[in-house]
């Protein structure tokens, strides 16, 4: 039954971390949604608000247009009016220059009526993209609400599991109690148990040795019964006897009764203690003997239950390491095309071991990671690292110049490995070797003036990891 309760209550436990886990993973990725419609959102309202501003700036503009193409045509007919009027040869030379005149008065005209039209479909165009971003915006805004929704209810959740694993890691610690406090009962009982071993067999040799001079001392009775029978009969047999005799013998005889008679009354009362407490501690030692068996199933249903847990233990750890030296053996061939493994020292029990790295380089032999340069280290742990991280990943990782020691290439190789794996998690890479900078969305680059003050800028990376 302990066993049954422990195994249900680790069953439970891992359930539950299980579930912990993936809803504080999906509080990450709801997270990092909420974070990036909130980013869009920002964005929408600046487009929203600039293209609101020019509808403004347009609607404020229509009117002027249209009446300078008004005053166009009102200038166009009183010159034309005005060339009616005149005559003669002054009048055909300034003819010429009002045909020209009005011929660049139509061309402006145009001009300005195209220049309206435009404006009226950059004006319609801008309201229809205003109804898309209204309905855009409504929608991610519906979306926002939906997420901080579900992140308050998986805050919930998670506030309950942990609220659960944490009543079942108290219950766990009873019984783990209650399991000491069982084995303690068992050496107290155990070491009882012998005691009153060795009493019982200080009382059988008591009760032999009695036993003996018991049936010595009855049969001593025994034989002086039928010498007193023997001489009863003689006595009948024989004449008279001198009366002085006959009371000596008499007396003699009567003496070697009393002391025989005295010493069984003396035996008798030792003998009846002897049994009685031999049938006590005979008694007591049978329900010892009944509870040291009951601590003893007690006693082997933990040990079961241990084995089991230590047997489940190492299935689970096993079970991840492979997985981890599958991550590693691809990943270290994709960073240094060569061979890399982990290596346990001991497999059969693998916790009363450590754990080896052994890698072959590309046109070297195999060696162990002691034996490698800087280069070949760095390259080696960052291999385990993102083997480690395809098994479970986090949410971000913080690199500190882990390219220092790599040649031109291999910082590329490690550049557009964290590139790949920045799809699934936020890297952060305090770096100062350019084969890495490519590969990032954002540069945040400190310098220092000639008056030691510290400047921060921040660059977007156009096309990166291109």
């Amino acid at each position: 039954e302990l066993q049954e309760r422990v195994s249900h209550l680790r069953s439970e436990i891992a359930a539950k971390e299980a579930r912990l886990a993936e809803r504080r993973l999906r509080i990450e990725e709801a997270r990092r949604e909420r974070e990036a419609l909130r980013a869009r959102l920002a964005q929408l309202n600046r487009k929203l608000n600039e293209l609101t501003a020019r509808k403004l700036a347009l609607d404020e503009e229509i009117p002027s247009l249209s009446e300078r193409v008004g005053e166009l045509e009102g200038e166009i007919e009183s010159l034309r009016s005005r060339l009616e009027s005149l005559m003669g040869e002054e009048a055909r030379r300034r003819l010429q220059g009002l045909q020209e005149k009005i011929l660049a008065l139509e061309s402006e005209k145009s001009s300005l009526r195209e220049s309206l039209a435009g404006v009226k479909e950059r004006i319609q165009s801008i309201g229809r993209e205003l109804e898309s971003l209204a309905r855009e915006l409504e929608e991610r805004e519906g979306r926002r609400r939906s997420r901080l929704e579900e992140i308050s209810r998986l805050r919930e959740e998670l506030g309950r599991i942990e609220e659960r694993l944490t009543e079942l890691g108290k219950r766990e610690e009873e019984i783990l109690e209650a399991a000491r406090e069982l084995s303690e009962t068992r050496k107290s009982v155990e070491a009882e148990i012998e005691g009153l071993l060795e009493r019982r067999a200080n009382l059988e040799n008591r009760l032999k040795v009695l036993e003996r001079e018991i049936s010595g001392l009855e049969a001593r009775i025994g034989e002086l019964r039928e010498a007193m029978e023997s001489l009863d009969e003689e006595l009948k047999d024989m004449p008279e006897p001198e009366e002085d005799l006959l009371a000596s013998d008499l007396r003699t005889l009567k003496r070697e009764r009393t002391r025989v008679e005295n010493r069984m009354y003396e035996l008798e009362p030792v003998d009846m203690t002897a049994i009685e407490e031999f049938e006590r501690e005979s008694s007591r030692l049978s329900d010892l003997r009944e509870k040291m068996e009951k601590l003893r199933e007690e006693v082997r249903s933990i040990d079961s239950l241990v084995r089991e847990l230590n047997r489940r233990k190492k299935e689970a750890f096993m079970e991840v390491f492979n997985r981890v030296n599958e991550h590693f053996r691809r990943i270290f061939a994709e960073l240094a095309m060569g061979e890399g493994e982990l290596l346990l020292e001991n497999r059969d029990d693998p916790f009363s071991g450590g754990m080896t790295i052994l890698v072959r380089p590309k046109g070297k032999k195999a060696v162990r990671l002691e034996a490698l340069s800087g280069g070949e280290k760095s390259l080696t742990a960052l291999a385990f690292i993102f083997a480690l991280q395809q098994y479970q990943p986090s949410p971000v990782y913080v690199l500190d110049e882990v390219d220092m020691f790599l040649d031109a290439v291999n910082a590329e190789a490690i550049g557009r490995k964290i590139r790949e794996f920045s799809r699934s998690a936020q890297f952060i890479v305090v770096t100062l070797r350019r084969a890495t900078l490519r590969h990032a969305d954002r540069i945040v680059g400190v310098t220092m003036d000639q008056k030691g003050v510290s400047r921060v800028f921040t660059q977007e990376v156009p096309g990166a990891g291109g």
